[in-house]
């Protein structure tokens, strides 16, 4: 997956052994998309948090129940 647009140059410190593991996944150059993607999938996820939370608080809380009904609907 690529990203596309302007790109911004950004420091970041991580721990050695999650540096080592992302290293050891990409190719020359490839670090940077990879920490760019997961950083997207982070954004998205974060996101949905959002949503459930506006939802939640006009709607009120899933029940145990009801969210248990949705997750047999998606299991094949």
């Amino acid at each position: 997956m690529t990203i596309s647009g302007e790109y911004t140059k950004k420091s970041i410190t991580i721990p050695t052994g999650l540096y080592q593991a992302v290293e050891s996944r990409t190719t020359s150059g490839g670090f940077s998309s990879y920490v760019a993607v997961a950083l997207q999938r982070q954004v998205e996820q974060d996101n949905l948090a959002d949503l459930v939370a506006d939802l939640e608080a006009v709607h009120g809380p899933v029940s145990p129940e009801e969210l248990e009904l949705r997750v047999q609907d998606l299991t094949w």
